[in-house]
């Protein structure tokens, strides 16, 4: 009968370290998950600034369109203009996020997004 309970012990002891394991790494695997959640929030954010941007430079763009006959000073896109430095120090300040989440992994996957375009570029040319 002694036997019995040192199996049944031994059977306890090895399912709680077993319970104990699974639990480390479903912690370590939600951890990881959460911050693949905010990478990808944050290059969500990364790619609807770029978009606005592209926008205000589209505004610009037309302006100049428009008043092709007369002279053209930077001054009259003062506001685009700053418009478009704010948002590009928000990009700076997801770029570091993303760099502190992948801890500096993120360099190679823009070097990887911008040679996409690129490529398509040269097979367009």
């Amino acid at each position: 009968m002694e036997e019995e309970k040192g199996f049944f012990g031994k059977f306890k002891d090895t399912v709680k370290s077993a319970a104990s394991a699974t639990a480390r790494t479903f912690g370590a695997a939600k951890d990881k998950a959460s911050d693949r959640i905010d990478l990808s929030k944050l290059k969500s954010r990364r790619s609807a600034l770029e978009l606005e941007i592209r926008g205000l430079y589209a505004q610009i763009g037309e302006s100049v369109y428009q008043s092709a006959d007369e002279t053209i000073a930077r001054g009259d896109f003062a506001a685009q203009i700053a418009d478009i430095d704010e948002r590009y120090v928000r990009l700076q300040e997801i770029a570091f996020e993303i760099i502190a989440l992948q801890g500096g992994d993120d360099e190679k996957e823009e070097k990887e997004e911008k040679s996409e375009p690129e490529q398509e570029d040269q097979k367009n040319s």
